[in-house]
């Protein structure tokens, strides 16, 4: 059984909406299939690789611990990345309960 549609859908559009536009020009060529559309294999592996959350995830991790051996831990240091360490945990769990399923997911 279905259910009856909704006492929206009968409506006419609202004088607010906007016109349909023409198709914008895209940058991508119609012949050239996208990467995505491509087979990953040895020789394209790199095209398939989304570096800006490489540099992000990999990168900056990796510099902080490099960093780490030529910056003296002094008490200030100490403090900070204690403090900084538990504004992280927040963050992360903050984030968790803010995506919405959150909550559904722990009980």
């Amino acid at each position: 059984m279905q259910s009856p549609p909704p006492h929206f859908a009968s409506q006419p559009p609202s004088s607010m909406a906007r016109e349909p536009t023409a198709p914008r020009r895209s940058r991508h060529d119609g012949a050239k299939p996208h990467i995505t559309e491509t087979p990953l294999t040895r020789a394209n592996w790199y095209k398939h690789v989304n570096w800006v959350n490489v540099f992000f995830i990999v990168g900056l991790p990796l510099y902080g611990c490099v960093m780490a051996f030529w910056t003296p831990l002094g008490w200030k240091t100490a403090v900070w990345s204690v403090i900084y360490y538990f504004m992280t945990g927040f963050g992360i769990t903050a984030g968790m309960w803010r995506d919405g399923d959150g909550w559904r997911s722990i009980r």
